[in-house]
């Protein structure tokens, strides 16, 4: 009789320990602001910069926020997409350069990584996530055809395209 109330008093106590780890195993952290920076400006002559820095309220977390590749076309690249507004073309990866007086818009996408949501309104106006490119706050695009909570997709637009100055002579004669 003594073993079968321990063992009851044993079960009891490891129920009650996995209640407590059901009760807060679905309630993710919440995403606020995302910020991804690293990318170049556009400069004539040169390729489109690919490679960004992702970073949320979740500093700590490299996994909080990642790119999302979730695209299968070619025009896009660790969840980075560039358009040329004159000409209202995408870029190859690798293969377009930027044109000297040309305005360029750079798209990102951004998936929150496991246990992460961005946080969102009640309604289905979209996320609510304050987004961020190179440090500047950006406008959030629509993720309708994608889950909110785990998808994000803001643009950035730079002003018109000019060449990199890589030196300047002053000569005082």
């Amino acid at each position: 009789m003594k073993k079968r109330v321990i063992s009851i008093l044993i079960c009891t106590v490891m129920m009650f320990g996995m209640m407590t780890v059901f009760a807060f195993a679905d309630t993710p952290k919440i995403i606020t602001w995302t910020d991804v920076y690293g990318i170049e400006s556009p400069y004539a002559g040169e390729y489109p910069d690919y490679v960004g820095i992702y970073r949320c309220n979740y500093e700590e977390d490299d996994y909080a926020v990642k790119p999302a590749d979730i695209n299968p076309n070619s025009y896009w690249k660790n969840g980075i997409l560039w358009e040329d507004e004159t000409t209202d073309t995408y870029l190859t990866p690798g293969v377009d350069k930027f044109i000297e007086g040309h305005v360029y818009h750079v798209t990102f996408h951004v998936m929150a990584g496991d246990g992460y949501e961005f946080y969102a309104t009640d309604d289905d106006s979209g996320n609510s996530v304050h987004s961020y490119f190179n440090y500047q706050q950006v406008d959030n695009r629509s993720t309708s055809q994608f889950d909110r909570l785990k998808y994000l997709i803001s643009r950035y637009t730079f002003s018109p395209c000019a060449k990199r100055i890589e030196k300047v002579e002053l000569n005082f004669a």
